[in-house]
């Protein structure tokens, strides 16, 4: 199974492993065509019931149960999943889409978040929403305020990304490589996605990265603290006046190594990666970890 597809391309370079781009199927584009038409409703309908959960979490917690219960129903397998990486492997990412097929192959386009436009929300950054192969096209044609960009413009935006606090995602839909549309680019208080992973889980999955602390060099909260304050998925806390690292919440987002003051932190290869069949980790760290 190649790792990524395009409609347009007629040649297929290979990957590492050896397998083959292949050109997406009729059927895959239309189906994803019509995912992202009705994308902004989908995205509202769980904005909706992950507001009424919260809303009855403490008072009916039983209700409350019911509506986790509805939207781990609706959100099935062949919904989106984001497999979390570090801007690096975000970078190439980018850059195997762009070089990989040619000029006349894959595209990269940058738009409006899905998030904030479906709930009529603007937060700067706010074009940050990263469509890539065939997922180009697609939300080009929708004519949603999307724009082609090069490689360069995408790298510069991605490190944009990583200085607001945005923690880069890799989504997926179908279960499958196959399906690879969007580098996305979350918040924890818009991203419809994060705030359903946080009530129902295996939405955001852990990407082939972890952080490794050296306590020794953490120079405590006082005097930093911003693995706390960029840390969107709880790996980072406060308990009692020291900064505790939980590696089994880390997803591997990088976002706490980059703005460690005591250079406590670094990303390793996570060695239990389980989404290989997905999406190879020797494109993602490519020239890393060698």
């Amino acid at each position: 199974m190649g790792l990524f597809h395009s409609h347009s391309s007629t040649e297929y370079p290979r990957l590492n492993n050896g397998e083959p781009l292949q050109k997406v199927k009729k059927s895959q584009y239309i189906i994803h065509y019509l995912y992202g038409k009705f994308e902004p409703s989908i995205l509202r309908l769980g904005d909706y019931l992950l507001k009424r959960f919260h809303k009855y979490k403490t008072s009916k917690p039983r209700k409350a149960n019911r509506i986790r219960n509805l939207i781990k129903f609706l959100n099935n397998e062949n919904l989106p999943r984001s497999l979390v990486i570090t801007t690096h492997a975000a970078k190439n990412i980018i850059e195997h889409v762009l070089t990989a097929e040619g000029p006349k192959g894959a595209r990269l386009a940058v738009g409006p978040c899905v998030c904030q436009t479906a709930l009529h929300i603007k937060e700067e950054p706010n074009v940050k929403d990263m469509v890539i192969l065939y997922g180009a096209d697609i939300y080009l044609h929708l004519n949603r305020g999307y724009k082609i960009i090069d490689l360069e413009e995408g790298k510069e935006l991605l490190d944009e990304f990583h200085i607001a606090g945005l923690a880069p995602n890799l989504d997926y839909c179908m279960q499958s490589g196959k399906w690879v549309f969007v580098v996305c680019n979350c918040d924890s208080k818009i991203c419809v996605s994060y705030r359903g992973d946080e009530v129902i889980g295996d939405i955001m999955r852990k990407g082939p990265e972890i952080a490794q602390k050296e306590e020794f060099k953490c120079i405590g909260f006082e005097k930093c603290g911003n693995c706390i304050r960029r840390c969107v998925y709880g790996a980072n806390s406060l308990e009692n006046g020291s900064v505790v690292y939980d590696p089994e919440k880390c997803k591997g987002c990088g976002l706490c190594v980059s703005t460690c003051l005591g250079d406590a932190k670094r990303m390793i290869k996570r060695e239990n990666y389980a989404y290989e069949h997905i999406v190879l980790s020797s494109l993602l760290l490519r020239d890393l970890y060698e």
